[in-house]
């Protein structure tokens, strides 16, 4: 079957994302849901100035992610007084904080092995001889051969 067949078989509308919305009861509620965590996350930095993300409000307990240990200790001190502000427009009891530091930015970019010189890799192949844990022997011969100059290490 052609696609120009099954397109003119198939009628399918784009619908704006309001329209989607208002058709999902669940869509509804998770946008709801999503609007009410920001709107905490969001009170408790304007007012405490506390570097924190909001994870989930379960029952009456927040849960609160600290991006390092050094964070969620401010936290744990600022506790009663996040708790205190918050009570205002939602019912929270407890706070449950976890740590997860942020990604970095930027890979870290390693720098590729240094190579054995010459004399080293000759040293490193003779000292290889003499190991009894074959493991190491064969990592140290193949270090060996990593040499600058392949001919010197043998």
């Amino acid at each position: 079957m052609k696609m120009s067949n099954l397109s003119s078989k198939v009628s399918i509308k784009a619908k704006r994302p309001l329209e989607i919305m208002s058709e999902s009861s669940l869509l509804s509620k998770l946008r709801s849901n999503a609007d009410k965590l920001l709107s905490i996350e969001d009170l408790i930095q304007r007012n405490l100035s506390l570097n924190l993300r909001v994870a989930a409000l379960n029952g009456d307990t927040l849960h609160v992610i600290a991006p390092s240990s050094y964070a969620a200790t401010t936290i744990r001190y600022r506790q009663q007084t996040i708790l205190n502000l918050v009570r205002s427009q939602y019912a929270i009891k407890k706070i449950k904080l976890s740590v997860r530091p942020s990604e970095p930015l930027l890979a870290v970019c390693l720098k590729p092995p240094l190579r054995p010189s010459p004399e080293n890799a000759k040293q490193i192949a003779l000292a290889a001889q003499y190991i009894e844990n074959e493991g190491l022997r064969k990592a140290l011969i193949k270090l060996s051969k990593r040499a600058h100059n392949s001919k010197a290490a043998q």
